[in-house]
């Protein structure tokens, strides 16, 4: 499954928003939501979609440090170091990243507090 990332709730890069779709009715199984709720939040403001092009100069140290791990989340890594944001994700890679990594499990704990 694709990994997906918000940072302040409100903004994905393009590249990773596209690999969303395909996995909302996984996820919202898996959690117990509502698929059309989980795809209505993706469209809803105040969600900023970033193109490559103002990531692009973190990518190679992205590239570095995800060297052996998913080549889909380099963009992924890339955005979160530019801004200075944690990522959301399952991907235990990540947690050797070097940048701050939320779990679903970690966020509905958060959520529910």
């Amino acid at each position: 499954m694709r990994d997906f990332w918000i940072s302040c709730w409100g903004s994905i890069s393009q590249e990773n928003r596209s690999g969303v779709s395909p996995d909302i009715d996984v996820i919202a199984e898996k959690y117990g939501l509502s698929a059309e709720i989980l795809e209505s939040q993706l469209k809803l403001p105040p969600l900023h979609i970033y193109q490559r092009t103002s990531y692009e100069d973190f990518l190679d140290k992205a590239s570095k440090r995800l060297a052996e791990s998913d080549a889909d989340d380099v963009e992924l890594l890339a955005l979160s170091l530019k801004l200075k944001v944690p990522v959301w994700s399952n991907d235990r890679h990540f947690q050797r990243s070097g940048v701050e990594v939320y779990t679903t499990a970690k966020l509905l704990k958060i959520l529910k507090a």
